[in-house]
């Protein structure tokens, strides 16, 4: 019988995750709200690490597993209205299937920073296309997640969320990393 882990599953996946949430946000957190070009920067950054993630749940093909809904398509929807391609992306996202609940937990995560960071765009005046950042269809799966992520589960499938959830916040930081380089040549 596997042992229970003491710790809520959102509390574990928190701890276990801040630095790696603390760099991110470093990195892209103004991004969107400083200008039109650093948003278009912010929303390359989106498409690109997302676009494999996302592509990973559709092959998961698992009725068991409820993949967090689609954003590739209101991204590159933005990106089209500013006139900027899609962008290109190539390297697959690989992770063992039993780590989809902390990749899911790290995308539906993210819609409560949209939120903020739309507010922010809104305050500074900034327009253009905010499909991405004012989708509602993450928030509400983030939502029904709450219940899963509050409850106390086995230490091994803490474990593999805790590793689903890493490996998304190095596909986002390996991507920022190469697209904010190219911003520098």
């Amino acid at each position: 019988m596997q042992q229970l882990a003491t710790e809520k599953l959102r509390d574990a996946l928190r701890r276990h995750t801040r630095e790696e949430h603390d760099r991110l946000d470093a990195t892209l957190g103004d991004l969107p709200v400083r200008n039109d070009a650093q948003y278009t920067r912010f929303l390359r950054i989106q498409y690109r690490a997302r676009k494999p993630i996302e592509a990973w749940f559709e092959r998961l093909d698992d009725d068991a597993i409820a993949a967090p809904p689609p954003q590739c398509g209101l991204i590159a929807e933005d990106l089209r209205v500013l006139d900027i391609p899609t962008p290109n992306v190539q390297a697959p996202f690989e992770l063992d299937k039993s780590g989809w609940i902390g990749a899911a937990w790290v995308l539906a995560g993210s819609s409560l920073g949209n939120r903020m960071l739309l507010k922010q765009r809104r305050r500074r005046d900034l327009d253009g296309p905010v499909g991405f950042l004012a989708s509602e269809d993450m928030a509400a799966y983030f939502h029904k997640m709450l219940s899963f992520l509050q409850k106390s589960h086995s230490s091994e499938h803490q474990q593999n969320a805790i590793e689903g959830a890493k490996a998304v916040f190095a596909r986002f930081e390996s991507v920022a990393e190469r697209e904010l380089a190219e911003e520098v040549e």
